[in-house]
């Protein structure tokens, strides 16, 4: 169990350690030997999850610096929105 946690869950390695630790349950069980007991133990000892971000692109993770980064460069171009220079123009209709 405790490399498929590795490998599906948005954590280190030695938190999932210690929640199997905590949980009393064995590193090297398969998952679909746990209980549901077993289950909730091991999910109230693992904690809140990250957000997954499994298949994001990196633009997506990265926040509004890509965000910022890609209106920049949006306008540097100019698009609808500003002139070759990047600088806001005014629409002449």
């Amino acid at each position: 169990i405790h490399n498929v946690l590795v490998r599906q869950l948005p954590m280190p390695a030695d938190r999932v350690t210690v929640a199997l630790a905590r949980g009393g349950i064995a590193p090297d069980r398969r998952p679909q030997t746990l209980s549901v007991d077993e289950w909730l133990v091991l999910c109230t000892a693992l904690g809140p999850l990250a957000p997954d971000r499994r298949g994001r692109r990196v633009t997506e993770t990265v926040g509004d610096e890509a965000s910022d980064a890609a209106a920049a460069g949006a306008t540097a171009t100019g698009d609808a929105t500003g002139d070759a220079t990047g600088d806001a123009t005014e629409d002449p209709r």
